[in-house]
C-alpha cells in the first residue's frame, strides 16, 4: 500500500470515528455540535467519492435542521447529481489539490 494510499486509508478511519460522535450528537438533537463535527469529517473524504457523499448524506440532515437552506440546496444537488458522477468529478479536484499542497511543502 502507497504512502498516499495509507494516509487515505487513515482519514478514512479518522472520519468514520468522527461520524459516529456527530451521529449521536445529531440524535440527541445536538445539532450545531454534529455540523461541527460533521464538516470535520467532510474535509478528510473530499478525495473519496462514496466517503464524501455519505458525508453529505448526513450534512443534509443537519442543514435542515438548523434551517441553512441554501447549504441543504447545495447538499441535495451533489446527492442527485451523485448518479451521474459528481462526487467523482469532486475526488479528483480534490487529490490533484492535496498532491499540489504537498508538493508545495516538500
Amino acid at each position: 500500500m502507497s504512502n498516499t494510499t495509507a494516509e487515505r486509508h487513515k482519514r478514512i478511519d479518522e472520519a468514520k470515528k468522527i461520524w459516529h460522535s456527530g451521529d449521536h450528537a445529531f440524535h440527541r438533537g445536538e445539532y450545531k455540535v454534529a455540523l461541527r463535527l460533521y464538516v470535520a469529517a467532510h474535509h478528510l473524504v473530499t478525495d473519496h467519492p462514496s466517503m464524501h457523499r455519505a458525508a453529505h448524506e448526513r450534512l443534509v440532515e443537519v442543514h435542515r435542521e438548523l434551517g441553512m437552506w441554501s447549504a441543504w440546496a447545495r447538499d441535495n444537488a451533489l446527492l442527485v447529481t451523485a448518479p451521474v458522477g459528481s462526487f467523482r468529478v469532486i475526488s479528483l479536484f480534490a487529490r490533484a489539490g492535496r498532491i499540489f499542497s504537498r508538493a508545495q511543502t516538500r
